[in-house]
Formats: C-alpha cells, structure tokens, sequence
C-alpha cells in the first residue's frame, strides 16, 4: 500500500486515523525482498518489518531505502510454492517482479487492498498497511474515515466539487418528503442510488459557484432531480427483479434462448386455439347427438349406428372392366356416350307415342354384385347404360346394349346402398347408404365429387326436374331435406311427419311434391314452403313405401302395405281415384318400386315372393305374372325408355335380370 503514497503531494500531511477502522488491515506476516539468495521469514511480529514495506521513503523527497541490482530484480522466485497461487507476469494481485521491488499479496487481504485501492481512485484518500491516511486528509475526515464498501451511496460526495456539502439524506427529500421505500416499495440497488447521487451533487455542484439566488434555484431542483434520479433507479430496480422484462439487472438470455421461447409461446397459443375449437365442436356435436338421439328413440335398434365426432367416409375409389384404351374411342368419345345412331327421346316428336308390348322371356342375367342388388336406374333418355346399388356397398354400371357387361364399379360407402338416381343428362349420378352418407358421383371418371351427410340414414334421393342442382332427401328423422350441390348444404327443411319418411315424388313440374311415411300419411308440399298443403290419411290407410309417377304426369301410384296399389291425382286436389286399384301380388313388408311403359299403357311391380306383375293401366286387370326371382323379394322394376318391352328387376338374390 506504501506505493499508493506517490499519489499524494509531498507538502500533505499525514493524518492517523481511528484505530477501529485499521485495525483489519494490519499485516500480520512479511517478506524479505527477493535476492539471488532469498531469505523466508516465518510468522512474525508486524512491528519489526514495517520499514520493509516501503522501498523508498516519500518523506525523503522519494529516495529509495534500498536500491537493488538488475540481477536481483530479474532473478527468479525462490523459496517455498504457494499451494494455490501461481507466478505471472504482472498479474493482477499475484506474485511477481516488480521495478521497486516484489508484491507479496499474502501480506494483505485481496478484498481490503481492493477495498482501498478503489476508495482513492474513486475519493482521493486511502488508509495504508500503516494506519496512515495517503491522498486528501480533509476529505477523508468529511467521510468518516468510511471507504467504498461502508461509505452510504447517499453521502458519496462527487470528486472536484470543493467548498459545498455533498452529503444529502438518503431517506428524505430536499422538500421534506419522505422516500418511496418508508411505503414498502423496492428499494434502488447501491448502483442505482449512487446514479441518483450523482444527478443531485452535478445539480449542487452547478449552483455552487452562482450567487444566492441561484443557489436557492439550484437547491430547489436538486429536489425534483433527485426525486426523478430515484424513481428511476427504482423503475430500473423493478425491471431487473423481473425476469420476463428488460433492464439493466435483467438476466441475460441468448438469441437461441430468446427464438425458442417465441416458438413455444406461439405453439401454446394455437393449442389454445385449437383446443377451444375442439371444445367448441365437442359442444355442438353433443347437441346434435343429443337431437338424433330424440328423432331416432323409437327404432333406433332398427338403424345402423349413429355418427361420432370421429367417424369419416370411407375413401371413394372406381375401377373401369373395358380393355385398355377403351374408355375413350378413336373419336374421343367417352365410353358413357349413347352409341352412334340411338336416338334418345328428347331427340323424337314429342306427341308421337311408343308402342308398349309385355315382356314374355328372360334374355340376360347381370351377375356381379355379392349381396342383394336393392336399386336401378336406366340411363336417361337413352337407356344405353343401368346403374344398380346393392348392399354389398358397390354401384356398378352395366352395358344393356353391346357386350352386356360391367363397365364400371364405384365403391364409396361402408354399408348397403339403400338408392340410386342419375341426374337429368346422366353424366352424374347420387348414391344414398344406410353408412348415413350420400355421394355425388362422375359417371365417366369415377370420381366422387362431393360427399354429403346430416347423420341421418337416407332413404331416397330425388332430383328436382327443373332445378338440376338440387335433390329431396327421405330421412330417419321423420323429416325431408332440401339439399343444394352448390353449396353442398341443406337449404330447407319439411318437419310434419311422426316417422320416418320413406318416399319423395315431384308433380307438376317440381312444383309440389308428395311424401309417405311409416306414420300411415301422405302429405302434398308446395316446393320451397315448409308447410304441407293438404294431408291425405284416414284409417283404413296402410304405410306407403314407394311412389311413382305415371308418364303422362296426371296420375301417381302408392305402394300400400296391404298388397294393393293405389292411384292418385297429381295435379291439383290429389285425390284418391278409388276405382283404380291393383291386386294380386305380395308386398307387404317389402318397398317394391313400380314401373311403367313409356306409353303408360302398362304398369309392373314386383312382390315380395320374387314375383314380377304386370297389369293393363286402364282396366287394372293383371295381365302377365312369373317367377324374376329367387331366394327374396323382386325390390325393384324398370321399364326400359326406348325398347317397348325391356324390363330389368333386381332382388335380393344379387342378380339383374333384362326380360323382353
């Protein structure tokens, strides 16, 4: 510490100062200077070795008490190692050679040569390993005696000002008001408080060469300085406390660290959000099974198993059965166009009307399908194609006028087709299953377009004549749905039947329609209004399955349950014509679809003994009846549009058989 003293001006006088301050910093244990031959000195007395410390004496203008050769400066360190101190040169507090001589840091404490070392570069004094004061004597009887480590940060006087007091009360403000921290707030690190105490002795130090009055100014801001400086230093001291704000104290984050705590705030936020709608979806779904629970209470054991929020169609696939290269002839013309020459109906004068002649033998069996085929449809206009769903979840298409054989299947529903229909020019056709979905099918590609559903089991679908974008669907629910393809949406909905509705029949044009239901009812609609326009039911009425229309749009068919067929009006009052009725057959318990020949001089129905019927429309008398079937019922009967006396039926037994 004696090389501390050349700081100070030879003309200072050395003040002692209190014993309770120094006392600490006594040395305890001395060296010799290093020699080529070097003497060790033990534990001893601090009071013989005093002079040692010093290499020259200050008092003595800076004449050296001992002045050593070039050789004893540069010779190596000799004597025991120290355990864990290595020489270095110049190291900080290490052992090393020095120009007036050695640094023996075991002589004193590293924190107390510290602690002194800054107190003079930051204050002008220090306190030797003597007791002596070295540097400015005033200053360090203004402070006390105190150092960096116990000098409070409120009464650390600025360096340079001179002549003014650069103590200022921690806890209270120059206008009387006491600190933020008496109220429990937090209080300012000394680094800040030193901060603070340097605004207001720059504030002091500012007026102190001015006259009195502005002396008083500047004593007035010092005030609003230093209660700026601290709440500051507070805000700062907050900040740092803070682990997820920024400040001075704020603890240091890396650019990874930082980037990957953004990515997962971020990905917590969409779980968030994506967690809510799940809830939100969950919510609505629990509604909905909760109502398809209410429509389907009663026979709910009947039909299939209804949906959950993880139930999805299957995936639709078609296969074409033509040759290679064949789906496309050498004109580019698709495999589901009429074949040259065949004229369709729309082609012929309307008023001029096809002869109709009753089929008498069976001319070819349509085998394929695994399971009982329940609908056909011939191809519209046409005829040149039959569409057929069966229960083994397969729609096939089938070539009634070439080869006679399957051109393409289209597989898309996980349960049985329970309908078919084409749309009006062909190119598409609409599958109902009782897997509660309904698809919309390319009839060329094979491609699914669109797969809808409302959880109910579909019962029939029926495109409108003039609306080509939109079908009627017979539900489970006891009501009929409206659906638009555009949208792919349900746009209306009829709810006045107590069962479920198991027919749909556009009159008129698609003005009105008729529907049945297992309620034993028939009700008229007009189209678009939810609201039936008449009721047809009294209660010698049994449960109609299906419907039809006769060609020439005047009357309907009722497939009753009581093995009888009734007709109705279907243009304006709907009334029962009671007079027509056709007997004969078996059908209760089955939904037979009728038929008619595109004359309307002829109507044919299957049975529920595999039978197929055929009666004179005019006189209801039963003309031709024989065995279509075996191992079930005749479901379903088609009348070809253009040959007069082609019929195709389905049953249960898997086979389409074409009869003429």
């Amino acid at each position: 510490m004696d090389l501390l003293a050349g700081y100070g001006s030879d003309d200072e006088p050395v003040v002692a100062a209190p014993a309770a301050n120094v006392e600490h910093l006594q040395p305890k244990m001395v060296a010799a200077p290093p020699t080529s031959a070097p003497t060790v000195y033990g534990a001893a007395s601090a009071q013989p070795f005093n002079n040692l410390l010093a290499i020259y004496d200050p008092k003595n203008k800076g004449a050296f008490k001992y002045n050593p050769t070039k050789a004893e400066l540069m010779a190596p360190v000799s004597g025991p190692e120290h355990p864990h101190h290595r020489a270095a040169f110049m190291p900080h507090l290490g052992n090393a050679a020095h120009a007036n001589g050695a640094i023996a840091p075991t002589n004193v404490a590293a924190w107390a040569f510290e602690e002194q070392f800054h107190t003079y570069n930051a204050y002008g004094y220090a306190i030797g390993t003597s007791g002596e004061v070295v540097g400015d004597a005033k200053k360090f009887h203004a402070a006390g005696g105190d150092s960096v480590s116990t000098l409070k940060p409120a009464k650390r006087p600025r360096p340079g000002a001179q002549g003014e007091a650069a103590a200022v009360d921690e806890d209270v403000h120059s206008d009387g008001s006491t600190d933020d921290s008496d109220e429990g707030g937090p209080s300012p690190p000394p680094a800040a408080a030193a901060a603070a105490s340097a605004a207001s002795s720059a504030s002091a130090g500012a007026g102190a060469g001015g006259k009195g009055a502005k002396k008083k100014k500047a004593s007035a801001m010092d005030g609003s300085v230093m209660r700026a400086a601290r709440a500051e230093a507070a805000r700062e001291f907050s900040l740092g406390m803070d682990p997820d704000a920024g400040g001075c104290w704020a603890e240091h984050r890396s650019e990874e660290a930082e980037l990957l705590a953004t990515l997962e705030s971020e990905n917590d936020a969409r779980r968030a959000v994506k967690a809510a709608a799940a809830a939100k979806r969950q919510e609505e779904f629990d509604v909905d099974h909760d109502l398809d629970r209410r429509d389907e209470r009663k026979v709910s054991h009947l039909l299939p198993a209804r949906h959950t929020m993880d139930t999805k169609p299957m995936d639709a696939s078609s296969t074409f059965h033509g040759a290679k290269g064949t789906e496309t002839d050498y004109q580019g013309r698709s495999w589901a166009e009429p074949p040259k020459g065949l004229r369709g109906l729309s082609a012929e004068d309307p008023e001029r009307v096809h002869d109709a002649f009753v089929p008498k033998k069976l001319i070819h069996r349509f085998t394929g399908h695994t399971k009982g085929v329940q609908a056909i449809r011939w191809f519209p206009d046409t005829g040149h194609l039959l569409l057929s769903g069966s229960y083994d979840g397969k729609v096939k298409i089938w070539d009634a006028h070439g080869s006679r054989s399957v051109k393409r299947t289209y597989v898309g529903h996980e349960a049985g087709v329970r309908d078919v229909s084409f749309s009006h020019d062909g190119r598409h056709f609409l599958t109902a299953a009782f897997d509660r979905y309904m698809r919309y099918w390319d009839t060329e590609t094979g491609q699914c377009v669109q797969t809808l559903t409302n959880r109910k089991v579909p019962y029939q679908a029926r495109f409108h004549p003039e609306e080509h974008d939109v079908f009627m669907m017979a539900a489970s629910d006891n009501r009929l749905w409206q659906w638009d393809l555009k949208s792919g949406e349900t746009v209306q909905e009829y709810n006045h039947h107590l069962q479920a509705v198991s027919s749909v029949l556009f009159t008129d044009d698609g003005k009105r329609f008729v529907s049945t239901s297992d309620d034993k009812k028939m009700l008229i609609w007009e189209y678009g209004i939810p609201v039936p326009m008449k009721y047809i039911s009294d209660p010698t009425m049994h449960a109609i399955p299906t419907t039809g229309l006769h060609p020439q749009g005047q009357f309907f068919s009722a497939q009753s349950m009581d093995n009888e067929i009734h007709v109705y009006g279907a243009r304006d009052r709907f009334r029962r014509i009671r007079k027509k009725v056709f007997k004969g057959h078996t059908n209760a318990g089955f939904a037979c679809q009728m038929t008619y020949s595109p004359n309307g001089r002829f109507m044919a129905s299957g049975d529920g003994e595999g039978r197929l019927f055929v009666w004179d429309w005019k006189s209801t008398k039963q003309i031709r009846r024989f065995r279509a079937h075996d191992d079930g019922p005749c479901i379903d009967a088609q009348w070809h549009p253009l040959e007069p006396s082609w019929v195709a039926t389905a049953g249960w037994d898997g086979v389409i058989k074409l009869w003429d």
